[in-house]
């Protein structure tokens, strides 16, 4: 009599892979159309031939800069998703697509932000998180009165 060989089960466990060269690109991708945008202003003239090339090579850069920066915050979610057995706030695709929904991007990354550093075992607080959100910017009624308009609640007459 033959005996069948195992079967493996229907979910493997998926490993964990470095997100450090994603976020090594991202970062240098950022750095370089930065100093590009920075030589443009400091130049002055947007005539000369240098200028028009470097003008030319800026926005692939920022582009190349964000999909490096939403592959790398991808891959930190689904590290996180292995790290911890908690639930997470947002799904594989809406934690990096939250950046994207107009309203919604004003304070869904700080949450997909905070999940990450939760499943990391993070001790202390999340200085750094709130100063890219500040704690009371993540509402809709206070984000627009960063930018010198009234907040929602100024508008509706609450005080």
């Amino acid at each position: 009599m033959e005996v069948d060989p195992p079967v493996k089960p229907a979910t493997t466990t998926r490993k964990a892979c470095d997100p450090r060269p994603s976020a090594v690109l991202a970062q240098a991708r950022i750095l370089l159309q930065a100093v590009g945008e920075l030589v443009l202003g400091l130049t002055g003239d947007g005539e000369s031939e240098f200028c028009a090339e470097l003008g030319r090579w800026t926005p692939p850069l920022f582009a190349g800069g964000v999909v490096g920066f939403l592959g790398w915050f991808r891959r930190c979610r689904l590290n996180a998703e292995i790290l911890s057995s908690t639930t997470h706030t947002y799904g594989r695709g809406r934690a990096p697509g939250a950046w994207f929904i107009p309203v919604l991007m004003w304070w869904a990354p700080r949450r997909a932000v905070l999940d990450i550093r939760r499943a990391g075992g993070s001790a202390g607080t999340p200085w750094l998180i709130n100063t890219r959100w500040p704690p009371g910017s993540p509402s809709p009624s206070a984000s627009p009165s960063m930018y010198g308009g009234p907040g929602l609640s100024e508008i509706q007459g609450e005080s």
